[in-house]
């Protein structure tokens, strides 16, 4: 009977801390909504819509990404002490999806499937 309710008290301790580890927030910078703590923050409490769009995203290599993709080609780093493979990252692939808002030239909050989100 001990070992049983040592048992069970185990998997209610790993349960809980299992659940901790989900609470707060998990977006971090990438919360663009107005409680969201980056620097940027648009007016759609909707945390997800800035770069999700559910049941819309566009193209077959990026699932339920809403933002632009830049059309911008990039110089690689190159040095003679470092072997890089010179090619430029595949458009859709999760290199494109981060230049997307990070490389300076698509304005944040144009969204494909609903066109500017206010910021």
């Amino acid at each position: 009977m001990r070992k049983l309710f040592l048992a069970g008290f185990l998997l209610l301790l790993s349960a809980r801390a299992a659940n901790a580890q989900n609470s707060g927030d998990i977006l971090g910078a990438h919360d663009l909504s107005p409680s969201g703590r980056s620097p940027i923050k648009g007016q759609s409490s909707a945390a997800c819509l800035y770069c999700h769009a559910p049941h819309s995203g566009i193209g077959n290599n990026t699932p339920l990404w809403s933002q632009t993709l830049s059309s911008q080609t990039y110089d690689l780093y190159n040095s003679s002490t470092v072997q890089n493979v010179a090619t430029q990252p595949t458009l859709g692939g999760p290199t494109s999806l981060c230049l997307s808002c990070h490389d300076g030239t698509i304005a944040p909050g144009q969204m494909v499937p609903y066109g500017s989100v206010p910021m």
